[in-house]
């Protein structure tokens, strides 16, 4: 899955500059070392390969989320527990845009279940705009701060915040009850 974040993020977008890579030309970072990651395989004629990722950034007590620190004007001190958390380096690529966006749908599914089972709390994300856009009309999210440029990004970002509840009925909803199988299994 590393070198899948390093294809859409160096290679495709340029959101990461390449001396952002790891040694082995893989986008790894020191959020990876506290955070969950989530993967979509496909059985493909070629092999098994990845087709989507995802990671939730584990605040803890000693570090604080990237959001936090891109975008402090969007935090008072205290409004997070060490039980926050920040959606990041969601990916879903798929040469059919159908399966792509199933794929994208298993992502937010299986995260919102694992939010949901280990009683996480307040979960956030900085996204490009025309990101935001689009999550509008799939999970319910709230913007908490102004658009900026974030130079780690290398591009414009919005910080936002995710309401779990009401994310998981939307999802649930629109794909038969992904969540709650996924919360099951």
């Amino acid at each position: 899955h590393f070198h899948l974040r390093r294809k859409v993020y160096v290679d495709q977008t340029g959101q990461l500059d390449e001396s952002e890579l790891h040694d082995d030309g893989t986008d790894r970072d020191a959020d990876d070392a506290r955070s969950v990651t989530f993967a979509v395989f496909e059985n493909h004629r070629t092999g098994v390969r990845v087709v989507g990722v995802s990671r939730l950034i584990l605040r803890g007590s000693e570090h604080p989320l990237p959001v936090e620190e891109f975008c402090p004007d969007s935090f008072t001190q205290g409004d997070l527990t060490a039980r926050s958390v920040e959606v990041s380096r969601v990916i879903a690529r798929h040469e059919n845009a159908a399966l792509q966006d199933l794929v994208q749908w298993h992502l937010f599914a299986v995260m919102l279940a694992y939010i949901a089972n280990h009683d996480l709390e307040r979960t956030f994300a900085i996204i490009e705009p025309w990101l935001e856009r689009h999550l509008n009309g799939a999970i319910s999210i709230t913007r908490i701060g102004e658009v900026r440029y974030v130079e780690h990004y290398l591009d414009y970002n919005v910080p936002i915040e995710i309401n779990i509840p009401a994310s998981a009925e939307q999802v649930n909803s629109r794909n038969g009850g992904f969540i709650d199988r996924y919360r099951a299994a």
